[in-house]
């Protein structure tokens, strides 16, 4: 039963998306549907069959000739499940970023013809800083056309489309630079990757290269992006490849842009990410945990799962200073995702095992032991490790 859409669906959902989804299918009043996905739900934590379902749903056997049936109602949980996350999902954009909120007033002054409105409301968003330049061109390309369709006189459409032009021009190049930086980023990343395969990079890249044509640049982000790229690209490199400077500058252009933005706060945790490793990789433990404790200090609890390797890379960095009981407790950090993931299960344990050995805590590495399955384990990660990755 684990192929099927509705299976892989309903195990990767959390706490708050099974609340979410059982809430509205008991508003829904869909009883059969509610009963189907407290089953699929058990799957979690026991392995049922076909028939094992049908029968706990139906309260009938299984039969070949109810098949077809029986995966049409499947189907249409599974679509119940999607839209309403997608809904839920749709919601939260729009009250988490003003982008769509904003896009929409701008919208109605102009349907309405609200010409006095409409000129402050797309300067609120050309002057919003928060904004992509892609988006303002967006919003300049829009509001231009309103105003060619508008009763303005000619004059006045002169003066406005003027503005509106100059506007674009600026964006556009804000728009440019942001561009030709994800273009270096992902090159970056790529070769970043592709030596980890095959032991050297795809291609050369110049540091000296990139720091000048991001020195060049106007717009923050854009800088941003080059910085973030080397950082990756050299981040295990020798001590005198790269200058430390590099990662520094990108967590003070990162944190900037937070305070400009909130919803850079990827960014930010990015950069004190890459510092910390790199600090970590150069030996220097200390300065390494100082950008690791920055950043656990900013990530909300629900982002966990989604910045594991930083809380991993914090907890190597750990345990090579000997902080054994803090190594653990960031471990745990984890808990309810390693649950749920074998691979992540697996490193969590692997780390702890060695702190619990350091610690000469054998009642910890019994516990531990026994609730691993070893057999399952590839040779190499039945070893310790105190690696640290990106």
């Amino acid at each position: 039963m684990k192929d099927l859409r509705l299976t892989r669906l309903i195990l990767a959902l959390s706490t708050s998306d099974i609340d979410l989804l059982k809430q509205q299918l008991k508003l829904n009043g869909n009883k059969l549907c509610l009963i189907l996905f407290a089953a699929f739900e058990q799957l979690k934590n026991i392995e049922l069959s076909r028939e094992e379902i049908y029968l706990r749903v139906y309260k009938k056997k299984w039969t070949t000739k109810l098949d077809a049936a029986f995966r049409t109602d499947l189907s249409r949980l599974a679509d119940f499940i999607e839209d309403t996350l997608i809904h839920q999902r749709l919601l939260n954009r729009i009250k988490n970023d003003n982008r769509f909120y904003e896009e929409e007033k701008l919208n109605l002054y102009n349907e309405f013809m609200l010409d006095k409105e409409s000129e402050q409301q797309y300067q609120r968003i050309i002057n919003d800083v928060s904004f992509l330049p892609e988006f303002k061109n967006t919003i300049s390309i829009n509001y231009a056309d309103a105003i060619i369709r508008n009763s303005f006189s000619l004059k006045e459409k002169v003066a406005l489309i003027d503005e509106i032009q100059k506007d674009y021009n600026k964006q556009s190049l804000a728009d440019s630079e942001i561009k030709q930086s994800n273009s270096w980023l992902l090159k970056c990343m790529f070769n970043y990757y592709y030596r980890q395969i095959n032991s050297k990079f795809f291609e050369d890249i110049h540091v000296d290269e990139l720091l000048s044509i991001a020195d060049k640049y106007e717009d923050a982000e854009a800088k941003f992006n080059i910085l973030n790229g080397i950082s990756y690209l050299k981040i295990d490199s020798k001590s005198n490849d790269i200058n430390i400077s590099v990662y520094e500058n990108a967590v003070e252009i990162a944190s900037m842009s937070v305070q400009k933005n909130p919803n850079y706060l990827h960014k930010q945790l990015k950069a004190l990410h890459l510092i910390g490793t790199r600090y970590s990789i150069l030996g220097n433990f200390e300065k390494g945990n100082t950008y690791f404790e920055n950043a656990i200090q900013i990530l909300p609890k629900n982002q966990y799962k989604n910045y594991k390797t930083i809380i991993l890379n914090f907890a190597t960095n750990c345990s090579k200073l000997k902080q054994f009981d803090k190594t653990i407790k960031l471990i745990q950090l984890l808990d309810e995702e390693a649950a749920v993931d074998y691979n992540l299960k697996t490193e969590c344990s692997i780390r702890s095992l060695s702190c619990y050995l350091f610690m000469e805590d054998p009642k910890a590495i019994h516990q531990l032991v026994i609730s691993q399955d070893y057999n399952t384990m590839q040779p190499h990660e039945k070893f310790i490790s105190g690696c640290v990755r990106v």
